[in-house]
């Protein structure tokens, strides 16, 4: 019964997977799906990955991708490439594509997101981008703000990249950098 309320979702993640180009593509459609679109039904994905063949990782497996926190990490594949989403008890939700070129990744963020880059940071070899994104509802509810987080490492032979969106009610001052959408 519940089940069937998701099928709609589940199409539409389908169909942008099998559409997409590269690893890069399906990693940033994946984390712009879930992480974004999706970010207000995070306590549902238990329902929502099962029939996309995401499975469950072992709370001992998923504590390095939950920096300490509470929460659940299901891994999958899409056509092209590996996945990671942790989804947190602080509504936070991360995607970990380690075989992306982080580079490319962020190119297709850039491209196609709606944003205001808040930070930017280097700190040793790791490279951390904060921004302020906006993103119209595909089921025509309120506009989506989120706090987005791009991390990965400066080094040319390390390959992967972490992109983490939090609701912008934990940011409440960060209300004036949401980006206008067109």
């Amino acid at each position: 019964m519940r089940i069937a309320a998701l099928f709609p979702s589940i199409f539409i993640f389908m169909m942008r997977a099998a559409c997409a180009g590269s690893i890069e593509d399906d990693a940033y459609g994946a984390f712009e799906f879930f992480c974004i679109e999706k970010i207000h039904d995070i306590s549902r994905f238990a329902e929502l990955f099962p029939p996309i063949g995401f499975v469950e990782v072992s709370a001992t497996e998923a504590q390095p991708f939950l920096s300490g926190r509470s929460g659940k990490v299901w891994m999958g594949k899409t056509q092209n490439t590996r996945l990671l989403i942790a989804e947190t008890e602080e509504k936070a939700c991360s995607l970990f594509a380690p075989d992306a070129s982080a580079s490319e990744v962020e190119k297709v963020f850039r491209k196609n997101a709606v944003f205001s880059e808040l930070h930017s940071e280097k700190i040793g070899t790791e490279i951390e981008h904060t921004f302020a994104v906006s993103q119209r509802d595909s089921a025509g509810g309120a506009d989506i703000h989120v706090v987005v987080l791009l991390k990965y490492s400066s080094l040319q032979t390390v390959n992967g990249i972490e992109l983490t969106s939090m609701l912008a009610t934990e940011f409440p001052d960060a209300e004036k950098n949401w980006p206008r959408l067109p």
